[in-house]
């Protein structure tokens, strides 16, 4: 090996390391947000504590991982076990991002081994070089910590803190924009022209692929009033949350907790009473398949009985009309003010615009579940934490992304199911969603081409052209 091959290899690992190391710290950061997010504590102010003693911890005792293998899984004060769930979750995390960051810079576009193309697992934006997608990197890393904090807490308290799903919305609002004006202001490069790439085989888009950005976006050069839709969409959907904060619209569900006091009383059951000193119960009452005994409080088992549920989606039927009426308002006055033809509005302005349009598309096919299934059944279908998780999932990695992880979290949530049956663990009447669109929001990002090719099978076949995924 030359000099200059070794030196090469030392710094791609420095940097692997490095990654992994920052994932680590994000899922440090996780376990934080687990504990304190469900019992309403602060999570900027306030230093870290032993549970148990509640001696405060010195810094050398939080040191991911290693921390809690030098102190051999028991605190160094009062000498009781930590949880292993802790390092488990930061060495996960930490996993994941060294897997993501490896699979995006490091693998030849050809790369076989077995028999498997695992170099076309890359996207195919990530084959530009380093140097043009690490702030997109940055983008689905964040993403990804985003999402292994709403998998712990939802899979514990079957309810999604909705600051990390914002954070992850705000990340991609600001990054992809200002990532865009850089690499544009930067190379003054046509982006697309570099998406062909003659050592891409079946992966390489066709010429009409109209998309500038790593996400999908609206807007060709005869059509470039598109760009204006998801503005208004956003648009329309801030004038509903002032029409909310001003009551001329009423919240979905408001008298959810005065359903739930009445129905415990009239059971025999005490009503919960918020504590800051214990979690919200993780897991139904183990009794409650026993018909004489009422659902514990605050859990799916009770959730579900709630009877109004068909008449509170209407009320979020309301809540979205503005966002509807926005996106058509919008496409009129764009097409009455630009024209149809034309050149494209900034690069930064495209790729705002699809982020918006991956924020209402990924949050709109949830709800839209939410709404008609809940209008079926009589019960509320999905929670709204799943609306914004994967709201934040289309912002950060575009619209088609999140439409197809949606759809192939239940195939994910039956293959779990079915495990979890064969290995005799036993399963709970109501399960999380959150965790499974989590997974396949992963899958989807890893396993792009392998995505694609099942699509292409299953929802077309030659002559057509196969579908694509940018």
């Amino acid at each position: 090996m030359q000099n200059y091959q070794m030196w090469g290899f030392v710094l791609k690992a420095t940097w692997v390391v490095f990654v992994m190391a920052f994932g680590a710290c994000f899922g440090s950061l996780i376990n934080v947000l687990a504990y304190r997010l469900p019992l309403g504590l602060g999570v900027v102010t306030g230093s870290s504590r032993c549970p148990k003693c509640d001696h405060r911890l010195a810094w050398y005792d939080n040191i991911p991982v290693l921390g809690w293998l030098m102190l051999r899984g028991k605190c160094r004060y009062c000498r009781k076990p930590i949880s292993p769930e802790y390092p488990l979750v930061e060495a996960a995390v930490a996993l994941i991002f060294g897997v993501v960051f490896v699979a995006f810079t490091m693998l030849p576009p050809d790369l076989v081994w077995l028999g498997v193309p695992w170099g076309q697992v890359r996207p195919v934006w990530s084959q530009l070089g380093p140097e043009h997608v690490w702030g997109i990197i940055a983008i689905d890393l964040f993403l990804i910590g985003c999402l292994a904090g709403m998998t712990v807490v939802d899979a514990k308290t079957f309810q999604i803190p909705l600051p990390l799903p914002w954070a992850a919305t705000l990340v991609a609002v600001i990054a992809h924009p200002l990532w865009a004006v850089w690499l544009d202001s930067r190379y003054s490069i046509d982006l697309k022209s570099l998406y062909f790439l003659p050592d891409v085989r079946w992966w390489t888009p066709p010429p009409a692929w109209p998309w500038e950005w790593a996400i999908p976006t609206l807007g060709t050069a005869d059509r470039r009033w598109l760009v204006a839709l998801p503005f208004g969409g956003i648009a329309g959907l801030g004038l509903a949350l002032l029409l909310l904060r001003f009551g001329l619209i009423r919240r979905s569900f408001e008298d959810y907790d005065d359903w739930e006091r009445e129905t415990l009383a009239s059971r025999g059951v005490p009503a919960p009473v918020p504590s800051q000193d214990s979690p919200p119960s993780p897991s139904p009452d183990p009794d409650r398949d026993d018909p004489a005994r009422a659902p514990a409080p605050d859990t799916p088992e009770l959730w579900i009985q709630y009877p109004h549920a068909r008449r509170e989606v209407l009320k979020e039927l309301v809540f979205l009309t503005p966002c509807l009426l926005g996106v058509v308002a919008a496409g009129f006055a764009a097409q009455a003010w630009f024209g149809a033809r034309g050149p494209l509005p900034a690069l930064w302005i495209q790729v705002l615009s699809g982020v918006c349009l991956g924020y209402l598309v990924g949050g709109g096919v949830v709800w839209t579940v939410r709404i008609f299934g809940s209008l079926a059944f009589g019960k509320e279908a999905m929670g709204l934490g799943d609306v914004h998780l994967m709201a934040a999932v289309g912002a950060c990695l575009g619209w088609i992304d999140a439409t197809v992880a949606f759809f192939i979290a239940a195939p994910i949530g039956l293959i779990w199911t079915l495990l979890a049956v064969v290995l005799g663990k036993g399963l709970s009447r109501t399960m999380p969603y959150g965790p499974y669109l989590a997974l396949a929001t992963l899958a989807v990002l890893l396993g792009k081409p392998l995505v694609q090719l099942g699509l292409n099978a299953l929802i077309q076949t030659p002559p057509y052209a196969p579908i694509y995924i940018p």
